[in-house]
C-alpha cells in the first residue's frame, strides 16, 4: 500500500486523544442547521418564514420569496450551542465533518464549509464572477457569511436549475456532452481573460490543491486539523516552476508565467446542472456550481487536468463512461486554444507521488512519534490533577 494512503488511513483510525485535531471538527459540519419552530445556522441566524413580506420583522438581514411565501434571516437572540438536540435535520449530503449542504425549502439550499484565517469562501469568488460575467451561470447566492465562533462559512443559495450532468450523461449522446463541453469551455476562456503575477485565490490567499501543488510537509504544518484547508503559500512563476521541480526531481516543468490565470479546476460532472436532455436537440448547460477551487493557476493547467489518461477523473463511472467527460472537456478547451500536457502530467504524477512517499516515510514516524510523546505528557498532566484531586478530598 503506498504510504500516503497508510498515512491517510493512520490519520482517520488511529484513536489517540491529539489526533483528534487531525480527525475532525470538534462541532462537525452536520450540526451546523437545527429546526427548533424555525431553521437555526450555526450560532447567528435563524430562518424564518411568514406569509407575506409585510409580516417579516424589522431586525431580518435577508428576506426572499419561496413557495408562495417569504423566508429570512434574523440574527440569534441569544445564540444556540451544538449541544442541543434536532441538528442535521435538513441533511442532504455530507462529504466530512468540514462540510455539508442542506435542503431547508424547495428551493432553498444552504451550504456550509470549515474556515479559518487566510481561506477564501466559495460566495467571494462567485460575486466576483455575477459582478464581471452576469452571463456564466454559477449558484444564484442569496446571502453568505463568516460564523468566527464555529470556524465555518455558510451560504444560503438558490437550488441549483436542470439535472446533475452526473445523473444525465448515460442518456445524453456524444453529441449533446460535447455540446455541454463546449459551453464550459467558453466560460472558462472568459475567466482566463483575468490574471495574477501569484498562484493565489482572488483575495490573495494561498491555494489549497494537492493534485498539482502536492500535499503540504506535515514539518511545515503538523498541527493543522484535516477539516480545515492546509493551504500553500503564494507563488510566483519561477517558485511555483522551482516547487514543481523539487516535488518531483524533474527538470523539464513547463513555463509557468509571465501570469497565471482565473480557472476553476473543479469542473466535474457533481458540479455541473444541464437542463433534461431531449431526443434530436442540442445539450444545454443550465449552472456551474462549487468553486471552492477557482484560483489563478499556470496555463497550461486548463486542459491539462482534464485530460482522460490522468488521474483526475471527472465522474464517478466505471469503464469508457468514466473517461466520457474529460475526453469531451479537454477536447473542448484544446480547441479553445489551451494546450494539453498530458504525457507530461502523467510523468510528473508518477515521479512526485514517489518521491512524496520517500520523503514522507521519515515525516511519518517523526510525526507520529510527537504525537504519542504528547499524549503520555498528557496523561501524566490528568492522572496528576486527578490524584491532587483525590489528596485535596482527604
Amino acid at each position: 500500500m503506498p504510504f500516503l494512503r497508510q498515512l491517510n488511513e493512520y490519520k482517520e483510525t488511529e484513536k489517540i486523544n491529539s489526533g483528534q485535531k487531525y480527525k475532525q471538527m470538534e462541532i462537525p459540519a452536520g450540526k451546523s442547521i437545527k429546526m427548533v419552530a424555525r431553521w437555526a445556522l450555526g450560532s447567528m441566524y435563524f430562518i424564518e418564514h411568514y406569509p407575506n413580506a409585510e409580516s417579516v420583522p424589522e431586525d431580518a438581514v435577508k428576506q426572499w420569496a419561496e413557495d408562495g411565501a417569504v423566508l429570512c434571516l434574523r440574527p440569534q437572540r441569544p445564540a444556540l450551542t451544538a449541544e442541543a438536540d434536532g441538528w442535521a435535520q435538513a441533511i442532504t449530503k455530507v462529504a466530512s465533518t468540514s462540510n455539508g449542504i442542506f435542503q431547508i425549502a424547495p428551493n432553498t439550499m444552504v451550504k456550509v464549509v470549515s474556515w479559518k484565517e487566510g481561506q477564501q469562501t466559495e460566495a467571494s469568488t462567485i460575486k466576483f464572477i455575477n459582478e464581471r460575467h452576469p452571463e456564466i451561470p454559477t449558484t444564484r447566492v442569496l446571502y453568505d457569511w463568516i460564523d468566527h465562533a464555529w470556524s465555518r462559512w455558510f451560504m444560503i443559495m438558490r437550488r441549483a436549475r436542470g439535472v446533475l450532468l452526473d445523473e444525465a450523461i448515460g442518456s445524453m449522446t456524444d453529441s449533446q456532452v460535447q455540446d455541454v463541453a463546449d459551453q464550459v469551455a467558453v466560460h472558462i476562456k472568459t475567466l482566463t481573460q483575468h490574471t495574477s503575477p501569484m498562484l493565489e485565490t482572488l483575495d490573495h490567499c494561498g491555494i489549497f490543491e494537492t493534485r498539482l501543488i502536492g500535499h503540504r510537509p506535515l514539518a511545515e504544518a503538523p498541527y493543522t486539523p484535516s477539516c480545515y484547508h492546509e493551504a500553500w503559500p503564494r507563488f510566483t512563476p519561477d517558485e511555483f516552476q522551482k516547487h514543481l521541480q523539487e516535488a518531483s526531481d524533474m527538470t523539464d516543468i513547463p513555463d509557468s508565467g509571465p501570469d497565471f490565470v482565473l480557472f476553476n479546476s473543479d469542473i466535474t460532472t457533481h458540479n455541473l446542472f444541464v437542463f433534461p436532455p431531449r431526443p434530436g436537440q442540442k445539450g444545454q448547460l443550465a449552472e456551474i456550481i462549487d468553486w471552492e477551487y477557482t484560483a489563478y493557476w499556470p496555463r497550461y493547467w486548463v486542459a491539462t487536468c482534464a485530460n482522460p489518461d490522468g488521474d483526475f477523473v471527472l465522474t464517478y463511472r466505471s469503464g469508457e463512461e468514466e473517461l466520457r467527460w474529460p475526453k469531451y472537456l479537454n477536447e473542448a478547451l484544446v480547441r479553445a486554444g489551451f494546450e494539453s500536457k498530458t504525457e507530461w502530467w502523467n510523468a510528473f504524477r508518477d515521479a512526485s507521488y514517489d518521491l512524496m512517499d520517500a520523503r514522507a516515510g521519515q515525516e511519518y514516524e517523526d510525526w507520529v512519534a510527537v504525537i504519542r510523546a504528547e499524549n503520555i505528557a498528557e496523561n501524566i498532566r490528568v492522572e496528576k490533577l486527578r490524584l491532587e484531586a483525590l489528596q485535596s478530598r482527604d
